[in-house]
């Protein structure tokens, strides 16, 4: 479990550092996602996705005395996966979620922060990375225009993502062109 967890993470954090590079951000490519090799994370992510959680869930279940309480945390893989998952947004400002204040004001409406360009890019650079890494493709427009509506970004932060989009969108273009006049 905790071998090809390893190898995705390299894996994926390759692929970001390469696409950073393209845009300049060779310091964000190296510390991208460092704190996924926290133990709050790495344990409930490796689990979360690497191992059968349905024998697991049962084995803590069971526990050496009995009782579900003892499983670390009180909680199983999938709720102790959503609070890794939640510090991971909260530790690295290149994910949309470490932008929006919680106001809980009067109006207890959230407050869009926009995101500075370089966390902006990383986010992109992100997505193209994890793309490469779960299925080999380069494939961003579908899965941003899929993922899109669930997100809530600063109208700034939004310019910029779509930009970059428009630009991935461009090259794919002139690159399809370039095949189709060579055969």
């Amino acid at each position: 479990m905790h071998v090809k967890y390893l190898k995705y993470v390299f894996r994926h954090k390759w692929f970001v550092f390469r696409e950073c590079c393209r845009h300049g951000l060779y310091w964000r490519g190296l510390v991208h996602d460092l704190s996924k090799f926290r133990w709050s994370e790495w344990l409930p992510y490796a689990q979360y996705f690497y191992s059968d959680m349905k024998q697991h869930e049962a084995l803590w279940a069971i526990g050496k005395f009995g009782c579900a309480e003892l499983a670390p945390w009180g909680f199983y893989v999938k709720e102790r996966f959503n609070l890794a998952w939640l510090f991971h947004q909260h530790r690295n400002a290149h994910h949309w979620q470490y932008w929006i204040l919680r106001d809980g004001g009067e109006d207890n409406r959230n407050k869009l922060i926009p995101m500075p360009r370089k966390y902006a890019v990383e986010m992109y650079c992100d997505w193209v990375g994890a793309g490469l890494a779960i299925t080999g493709k380069r494939d961003i427009r579908d899965w941003y225009t899929k993922n899109r509506p669930r997100m809530i970004l600063h109208p700034q932060t939004t310019t910029i993502i779509d930009e970059l989009v428009k630009a991935e969108n461009a090259e794919d273009a002139i690159g399809k062109g370039a095949k189709g006049d060579k055969r």
